[in-house]
């Protein structure tokens, strides 16, 4: 299926705005890309899903006056698709969408993993959580 640029544009600002990136690794070595969207409004993120597979799940809070929130999920080699179809619209989280992208490309199917592999991939995963690190950044000035 085509999807506009116009869509495209609009699901960057809804992924700058609601999205989260980040690289996940198990308790047994094994690394996952996972791009999310979170929303009390289920339009946006099955059209997503619609367009770029992964999965929607109700997230209940357990707060009496609080609505269900619904997470759109994507993983791995499916997220290189999208995080290639909005890069170039991307603005708060394009530093991280490379860094997931650069990872991604060190994932091969059957590849053997080597030391300098190893080596590329945690400096990766330790620069996603620093840009995902949360509370205002030492270099930036505050307005």
């Amino acid at each position: 299926m085509k999807i506009s640029n116009e869509e495209k544009s609009y699901l960057a600002g809804y992924i700058d705005a609601d999205g989260s990136l980040g690289i996940y690794k198990s308790n047994h070595g094994y690394y996952s890309v996972i791009v999310t969207a979170s929303s009390t409004d289920l339009r946006v993120l099955n059209r997503l899903k619609f367009l770029y597979k992964g999965s929607v799940r109700c997230v209940r809070h357990g707060k009496e006056n609080w609505k269900d929130e619904y997470r759109w999920v994507i993983a791995t080699k499916q997220s290189v698709k999208f995080l290639n179809d909005i890069y170039s619209y991307l603005i708060l989280k394009k530093d991280r969408a490379k860094v997931l992208l650069d990872f991604q490309s060190t994932m091969k199917s059957g590849q053997y993993l080597t030391p300098e592999i190893i080596k590329i991939r945690e400096k990766l995963l330790r620069k996603i959580a620093t840009l995902n690190k949360k509370g205002v950044s030492p270099t930036k000035k505050l307005i």
